[in-house]
């Protein structure tokens, strides 16, 4: 027998090189795609073949691409090994949908009025996108339990995603806070008037703008305005203001604006009586004379500014009779006769 060598190959095994399976958010950029590999022989990994080049991978999706599945297109690029051959299977890149905040808008009202109405806004729009262009529907929840009645205070508008529904987008809440400012009150001092010379009397309010058909003693009003005048009992007549201020006067629902009032001081009346008197037939009338009442702030008739007069209309030549005696003019700053 004589013996002939023979001849073995051995061919290059085939690894298969697949893109790992990745996501991302709506509106952000692609991640880089990486790769993984199976079919390694005798415990070989990546790090020992004297693996060289890389693969590539490619898909359609953009950060405008709207959520869902698309392919990670893979090939074995410029791979390279001794001892290997390579086969590319494509990955998957999931694109998940972004979250838009919805958040009740901060209001306002008055103490007493109706809520306005709700409105929503929205924060984490992506690629330029706004409200109307993301083709959402349905609408946010939104609830206070303030009513006209409750107090100036602040409340939180309960925000809810409600059935807002978007390809491209979840919904998350936030609360927003309804401010109940106070309602404006008018306290104006009531006109009033006293003769000359008398105290004043006890100064009272009206009041204008009260809600939820609240008066005075309805309301959380406290204490009492402060309504005061110059004028005393030695006051000439006119009009003198009263003057409307805050006082002790307090209340959690109401801001109070004041208007002041007007005192009207009158001329104290003076009574005027004639002394009767009496004459012979033939002789002239005798000096009339009268006294007063009714003087104020211990005046005496020497301060009235024109003294009243007393006539008759008996002369020297009337008969013998009975004849009136009458008081005619007198005037007075402060007093009427």
């Amino acid at each position: 027998f004589t013996a002939l060598n023979g001849q073995l190959t051995i061919g290059k095994a085939t690894l298969t090189v697949k893109a790992n399976d990745t996501s991302r958010i709506y509106g952000e950029a692609n991640p880089t795609f990486t790769a993984g590999f199976s079919g390694f022989r005798n415990n070989d990994n990546a790090a020992t073949i004297g693996l060289s080049g890389a693969p590539s991978f490619a898909t359609s999706a953009t950060k405008a691409s709207d959520a869902g599945i698309y392919p990670i297109t893979t090939a074995a690029g410029d791979l390279s090994s001794k001892n290997y051959l390579f086969t590319a299977v494509n990955g998957q890149l999931t694109i998940g949908k972004a979250t838009l905040t919805v958040k009740a808008n901060d209001t306002s009202r008055a103490y007493g009025e109706a809520n306005p109405v709700f409105t929503a806004g929205y924060i984490g729009f992506k690629n330029s996108d706004n409200i109307n262009s993301i083709g959402v529907t349905g609408a946010p929840g939104m609830a206070t339990g303030a009513t006209v009645t409750s107090d100036a205070g602040t409340y939180p508008i309960t925000t809810t995603t409600g059935d807002l529904v978007s390809k491209n987008y979840l919904f998350t809440a936030v609360n927003g806070q309804l401010t109940v400012g106070k309602a404006t009150l008018t306290v104006k001092a009531k006109d009033t008037s006293r003769v000359y010379g008398e105290v004043n009397p006890v100064f009272t309010a009206s009041y204008t703008g009260f809600k939820n058909d609240e008066d005075f003693e309805k309301s959380d009003l406290t204490g009492q305005p402060g309504l005061a005048t110059t004028a005393d009992t030695l006051t000439p007549i006119g009009t003198y203001t009263i003057t409307a201020s805050e006082g002790e006067l307090a209340s959690r629902n109401y801001t109070m604006t004041y208007v002041d009032g007007d005192l009207k001081i009158d001329p104290a009346q003076i009574a005027v009586t004639i002394a009767n008197k009496t004459k012979t037939y033939g002789d002239a009338n005798p000096t009339f004379t009268f006294t007063y009442a009714g003087f104020k702030n211990g005046d005496t008739a020497g301060v009235i500014d024109a003294a009243p007069s007393a006539g008759s209309t008996a002369t020297a030549a009337s008969n013998a009779g009975t004849y009136p005696i009458t008081v005619s003019g007198g005037s007075d700053n402060n007093y009427s006769f």
